[in-house]
């Protein structure tokens, strides 16, 4: 079931976002469970370093994440993956669970 949609737009010079994860846990106790959403992205653009594409934290999503790490993760004190080769089109998917942001478009393009 789609829950929600929407169209993510950042302008030449935009600054990265800050960290944050689409959701939370279903419950706030009890052991992990598998993902209940998906957070799916689909660039309209090649992606590139410039054009500041998403950074993932791997791990945040999981219950058993040491708390410090999410911390740190979490205030952005980190770096995290990012899909530079990304093509239009592509399909990332994602438990929306997990950590990332934006980054930075230092290009002259919009993204």
């Amino acid at each position: 079931k789609l829950i929600k949609s929407g169209c993510v737009v950042a302008m030449p010079g935009c600054p990265r976002q800050p960290v944050h994860p689409d959701g939370k846990h279903l419950f706030d106790e009890g052991d992990h469970l598998p993902p209940h959403c998906i957070t799916v992205f689909v660039p309209l653009v090649d992606m590139s370093r410039e054009l500041g594409p998403t950074e993932f934290f791997p791990g945040t999503h999981r219950r058993d994440c040491p708390t410090q790490e999410y911390r740190v993760c979490e205030k952005g004190d980190s770096e995290g993956v990012a899909f530079t080769s990304a093509k239009a089109g592509d399909a990332v998917m994602f438990d929306y669970r997990v950590l990332h942001r934006g980054g930075a478009n230092s290009s002259t393009r919009q993204r």
